[in-house]
């Protein structure tokens, strides 16, 4: 079944992609949007946002202000 995740505009993002995060912790996901700058094209921007699950089949998409990415073990800090 599919469900929407995030808010109504993906954080006035455009999907872009899903980078898995392959570390000694396990794996992790990050959500990747596009937001476009029509008025200046070479101001436009990523967001990345933690995809977290914390239950089987149960996705969430939160909003956080910055995230950090532990390289040695994969693990994703955003919002708890």
């Amino acid at each position: 079944m599919l469900r929407e995740i995030g808010d109504e505009t993906t954080f006035a993002s455009q999907p872009a992609f899903i980078l898995p995060l392959n570390g000694q912790a396990g794996t992790e996901y990050l959500y990747v949007g596009d937001r476009w700058n029509g008025k200046n094209y070479h101001d436009s921007r990523y967001i990345f946002l933690p995809i977290r699950c914390p239950q089987r089949g149960r996705l969430v998409l939160e909003w956080a202000p910055e995230v950090g990415v532990d390289a040695g073990s994969g693990r994703i800090f955003g919002p708890k």
